[in-house]
């Protein structure tokens, strides 16, 4: 009897990776959302969405807080794994870029970076929970 149920490698894998491919650079730009100046007028108006800055600041002080639990979890996953991460989409090397500078194959690479997608996924489902269980 196994204390933890088996994961589904391939479906983590997936989910992980469309966290840092396609959801990490939105979040980045929301982190760094620039606050248009506020339309001043003598005609009283009514906004019937609110404040539009106030839901920018919130969205951007949301995108920071992910963002800092995604570093978080990257900080407790061995190496070389960590460095693959880092390298890939903190520092946007390209693989070969990566490959240069680790001294490995696309192929190491890439079973590098789906293992770091695991210990990711381990790490990080505090915040948002990306394992699937087969």
């Amino acid at each position: 009897m196994a204390l933890l149920p088996e994961l589904d490698k391939r479906k983590t894998i997936d989910n992980v990776r469309y966290l840092f491919e396609k959801e990490l650079p939105r979040l980045e730009n929301m982190a760094r959302v620039s606050l248009g100046s506020p339309t001043i007028s003598n005609m009283p108006s009514s906004r019937p969405d609110g404040n539009g800055n106030d839901q920018k600041f919130t969205d951007a002080i949301w995108a920071k807080n992910i963002i800092t639990n995604i570093k978080a979890a990257c900080e407790y996953m061995p190496e070389p794994y960590r460095t693959m991460l880092k390298l890939r989409y903190f520092d946007k090397l390209t693989w070969q870029a990566i490959e240069e500078r680790m001294y490995i194959s696309e192929r190491v690479g890439q079973k590098r970076i789906e293992q770091a997608f695991m210990y990711f996924a381990e790490s990080f489902y505090e915040t948002d929970d990306l394992r699937v269980n087969k």
